[in-house]
């Protein structure tokens, strides 16, 4: 399975700055950064150490059972009751010592489970501290009001952080071998300064769950294909003699004005109409693979790409960020194959 792109035609996703060329934006589907959570779809959440009342573990549970990809569920929990009927019957005791890579594969194969998921948990903390700031403040103003003297004052201020971190263990079920272990931290925090100092602080409980979304966001791109956005610039002009083409030059014009207003279908039919009319343009050749890539066909960009190089010559920054992003993407489109298995 190739990545997914979205291709943008809105004129919002279509941004124009000064009078540089247009810079279209794609949506791209990009593998899960660790390759050991490739094959990992059913999962087993057993009790983090550390999480005596599972509040931590039932939140990592509800999240992985919620991480969707392409508008799908991507993993599927087994049920806890049917965990912890394994663990009894097998006189199992997860967390701690005596939970090991085998005992997990072990449960896995009970269950139906790929994977377990276990680990430790350090809860949120809340530090807090009180401090002062220097500002530039008027000392001193006329009686119209105007400021007639400015200074460096101290200003009152009060912060909270909260602070967390989880360390994330996976055993592949089929091999019995920890495929995979990470800390996350998480830290959320806010900062009140001058009047604001003396307002009661944002409840401890709002903190620590920002703390944890944030630990958890971080994982999320590590066990699960996730949605990137990228940017990509349009050339403008080369070196060809275009710009003394009027006919050309002026069709290049529309089309850039027609991506610029977000009409990239009728962007990329006036580019083509140029590669009849102006072939040897590298600026020609580079968007119409910028054309292709929106259209998923790498390796038709990856040609127009080529061509452009060879009339612009190399060190032209925006075609090399082009090879390399098809290089990329092609790389990225065989890992997320076996993920998305």
């Amino acid at each position: 399975m190739r990545p997914s792109y979205t291709l943008f035609s809105v004129i919002g996703l279509v941004i124009l700055v000064g009078c540089a060329a247009p810079r279209v934006q794609q949506q791209v589907t990009v593998p899960a950064r660790e390759d050991g959570m490739a094959d990992a779809r059913r999962m087993a959440v057993l009790p983090f150490d550390g999480d005596a009342h599972r509040r931590f573990t039932n939140r990592l549970e509800a999240y992985l059972a919620n991480v969707e990809v392409e508008g799908e569920r991507y993993f599927t929990l087994i049920e806890r009751a049917d965990i912890h009927r394994i663990l009894d019957e097998q006189d199992m005791t997860a967390g701690g010592g005596r939970f090991d890579p085998a005992h997990a594969a072990e449960l896995g194969r009970l269950s139906g489970a790929d994977t377990i998921i276990w680990g430790s948990v350090r809860l949120p903390r809340i530090e807090y501290d009180r401090y002062s700031r220097e500002e530039t403040r008027c000392v001193a103003r006329n009686r119209d009001g105007d400021c007639l003297e400015y200074a460096e004052v101290p200003v009152p201020c009060q912060r909270q952080i909260a602070d967390f971190e989880f360390t994330l263990k996976a055993v592949g079920v089929q091999t019995g071998e920890l495929r995979f272990t990470k800390s996350y931290p998480g830290r959320a925090g806010e900062e009140r300064c001058g009047l604001e100092s003396h307002a009661p602080p944002a409840p401890s409980a709002d903190l620590k769950r920002a703390a944890i979304d944030d630990a958890l966001g971080t994982m999320r791109e590590d066990i699960a294909p996730y949605v990137v956005r990228l940017e990509i610039e349009l050339m403008a002009d080369d070196d060809s003699g275009i710009d003394r083409h009027a006919k050309a030059k002026a069709l290049l014009e529309d089309a850039l004005e027609a991506a610029g207003g977000g009409d990239l279908v009728a962007a990329c039919r006036r580019f083509g109409r140029l590669d009849r009319l102006h072939p040897r343009s590298a600026a020609v050749q580079y968007n119409l693979g910028v054309c292709a890539e929106l259209e998923h066909d790498l390796d038709a960009a990856a040609v127009r790409y080529a061509r452009a190089e060879a009339l612009a010559g190399e060190g032209v920054a925006l075609i090399d960020a082009a090879l390399q992003r098809i290089d990329t993407k092609r790389h990225d489109a065989e890992r997320l194959e076996g993920q998305m298995r």
